[in-house]
């Protein structure tokens, strides 16, 4: 019975990782879940905001108005937390705030977000200063991937040496029996 339990855990945690990572349904869920863990979430953060500003960013350049950039920028994120938080901005910059304050308003995207935006309306080339948000973002993303992978390579390289160790030490203890009946037997 023990057994039998322990496999049907096993069975149904495998689904809900399979659902979780696959359906649309549980996009929402997958979305808070990388947001909440410690390693990843200030990386993930980082890629939506660059995300949304690129966005952005080529939709005004296009000459469309912000509230219409946002609108059609919420439309293209496929992260239902990135999403959500671009539509929140809408709705604030349509009841008449600016735009650095309804991104400043936020907790989703990095602070230094709303500065750039800040910059941006002063200066009077949002455009301009989303793109570089967009190019700052995508960079800080970059070398947080790289550093994630030389952390992995040595964990990774053990993980597989213990593997390789334990396949090894497998073989020698095979042999070793296989070598050990004869004598046995004779005796």
């Amino acid at each position: 019975l023990h057994i039998t339990y322990r496999r049907l855990t096993d069975v149904v945690l495998v689904f809900a990782a399979v659902w979780l990572f696959t359906s649309r349904d549980a996009a929402g869920t997958r979305s808070r879940l990388l947001l909440s863990l410690p390693l990843i979430s200030r990386f993930r953060r980082e890629v939506l905001a660059a995300r949304a500003a690129r966005v952005i960013s080529v939709l005004l350049a296009g000459g469309a108005p912000f509230v219409v950039a946002l609108d059609d920028a919420a439309r293209a994120l496929d992260d239902p937390a990135a999403r959500n938080e671009v539509l929140r901005i809408r709705g604030r910059v349509r009841e008449g705030m600016g735009a650095a304050a309804a991104v400043a308003e936020g907790s989703l995207f990095p602070e230094v977000f709303a500065r750039l935006v800040a910059a941006g309306e002063e200066s009077g080339r949002l455009e301009l200063f989303f793109a570089k948000a967009a190019d700052l973002f995508e960079e800080r993303a970059k070398r947080a991937a790289a550093r994630y992978v030389a952390l992995a390579e040595p964990a990774l390289i053990v993980a597989f040496g213990l593997v390789v160790g334990l396949i090894a030490l497998a073989l020698v203890q095979a042999i070793y029996g296989i070598n050990l009946t004869p004598m046995r037997g004779g005796r």
